[in-house]
């Protein structure tokens, strides 16, 4: 392994809003490589490449399908009281983080001399395309996400983690944010980067009065609709904000990916009622950041979906 990983990054300074980091490393493109071949060998989806099968077996000793918490839970199981549960699951924590520690070292120089090489290329040209459009855009990317979402206060700052090949299938996610730069590039790159900033937005305002999240889950439990059904229409939404800002902010002529990938039909079955970008532009309108107009649109939007 190099005793320097290879790194590069941007970051946007506070402004009118908070810091914005973007990065990428090899280690953790390694990490996400090797875990997104586990995961597929894991469900009998594709058998990793004969290079990368040790690695494979490896973390398929102690990352289960269901994440390192269904491994964490082998400690909870066997703890026989609640004051031998601490030390039981500091080791199962310790053997998780060597087995992951293990296989990243092992495989880095061959990962390095194979394909990181095409992977860095890959991830410096979206460093230098999201550069260009985040150095003057930021602030109002970032204002526009939080009056979509009716949020008036940000967390200390947004990190982004970007990646050659992400292990979950979306290529994308948040908590950390990680985001793939084979499956997204050019501005779809940066509505899927304000989507998942839209989540950890959304999470750090989970309890305030007012948001979008908070006036949606209220009136569907009014409506008797159960929450798993304010979460797919929320992350529909959340579809919806991001191409929205990306629109608003940088290019009017931008194709949404939830009308390039047909998320509108996906979601409507899931949730068992129509919903199209007509629907949604008609009652999804900025808030400002003005609860009551994060609660007007909820009201009006499940008015038309549900009657």
């Amino acid at each position: 392994m190099t005793t320097v990983p290879r790194f590069g990054q941007i970051l946007t300074p506070a402004g009118r809003t908070v810091p914005l980091r973007v990065s990428y490393s090899a280690p953790f493109c390694l990490y996400q490589l090797l875990l997104s071949r586990t995961r597929q060998h894991s469900v009998g989806a594709a058998e990793p490449e004969p290079v990368w099968l040790e690695a494979v077996r490896t973390l398929s000793r102690v990352y289960l399908p269901l994440g390192p918490f269904n491994y964490l839970e082998f400690a909870l199981a066997s703890a026989e009281s609640s004051d031998s549960i601490p030390a039981r699951l500091e080791h199962q924590g310790a053997e998780l983080g060597a087995r992951i520690a293990e296989v990243v070292t092992a495989n880095q120089t061959m990962y390095e001399r194979s394909l990181w090489p095409r992977h860095q290329a890959e991830l410096e040209i979206a460093i230098g395309g999201l550069a260009e459009l985040l150095d003057p855009h930021k602030d109002a990317l970032l204002e526009a996400l939080a009056c979509r979402l009716g949020v008036t206060e940000h967390p200390a700052g947004y990190e982004v983690h970007l990646v050659a090949e992400c292990h979950e299938p979306t290529g994308a996610y948040s908590h950390p944010t990680v985001v793939s730069v084979q499956r997204f590039a050019g501005l779809a790159l940066v509505e899927t980067l304000v989507h998942e900033l839209g989540h950890v937005l959304a999470h750090h305002a989970k309890h305030t009065g007012g948001s979008l999240w908070q006036e949606l889950s209220k009136e569907c439990w009014r409506r008797g609709r159960p929450r798993q059904f304010a979460l797919q229409l929320f992350h529909l939404l959340l579809f919806h904000a991001g191409a929205s800002v990306v629109r608003e902010v940088v290019d009017r002529d931008y194709r949404p990916q939830a009308v390039e990938h047909r998320l509108f039909e996906k979601f409507s079955r899931v949730l068992g009622v129509t919903v199209d970008q007509a629907v949604l532009e008609r009652h999804c309108a900025t808030t400002g950041g003005d609860p009551r107009g994060a609660g007007a649109s909820v009201v009006g939007l499940l008015d038309e979906l549900l009657g």
